[in-house]
């Protein structure tokens, strides 16, 4: 941790290999960290829900799909916020994709609803902040929930 910032009360970091196979298993490591806090059920099942749409978008897009590549998921728990670092040395993601995803569908047509493209909006509304970016090689995105309201 840099000098200054606040040190978790708990964290796990989990390296797999980027394949579609161990999106659960991320997953579900990382329930079974949100089930250490007060958060509901239906919480957790959010968090997983928009971690494995995250892991998921670095398995298809940042590695396309290639067997080898690795990602590093963290697990930082603060009295009061969830955050949880997303890592690969994949292709990088266009930062602007994050500012306004669009889901573009008739609500009453269920035909109209898109075979993919929907995942970074999704994660957008099932945490309260996300952050990107790329350094020296390394991809980062950070997702970010509130445990309390404030």
């Amino acid at each position: 941790m840099a000098r200054g910032q606040a040190v978790p009360d708990r964290r796990v970091d989990l390296t797999l290999e980027a394949a579609f196979p161990n999106v659960a298993m991320a997953t579900r490591a990382v329930a079974g960290v949100c089930a250490l806090t007060d958060m509901k059920p239906e919480h957790i099942d959010e968090v997983e829900l928009g971690l494995a749409e995250a892991i998921n978008n670095v398995v298809e897009h940042a590695y396309d799909g290639r067997e080898g590549g690795e990602v590093r998921v963290s697990v930082l728990l603060f009295p009061q916020v969830l955050r949880i670092d997303i890592e690969d040395e994949g292709r990088a993601m266009d930062p602007r994709l994050l500012v306004d995803p669009q889901l573009c569908f008739d609500c009453g047509d269920p035909d109209s609803l898109p075979e993919g493209g929907m995942g970074l909006a999704l994660i957008r509304q099932l945490f309260d902040a996300i952050a990107y970016e790329t350094r020296d090689g390394r991809n980062r995105m950070t997702l970010t929930r509130w445990l309390v309201v404030i």
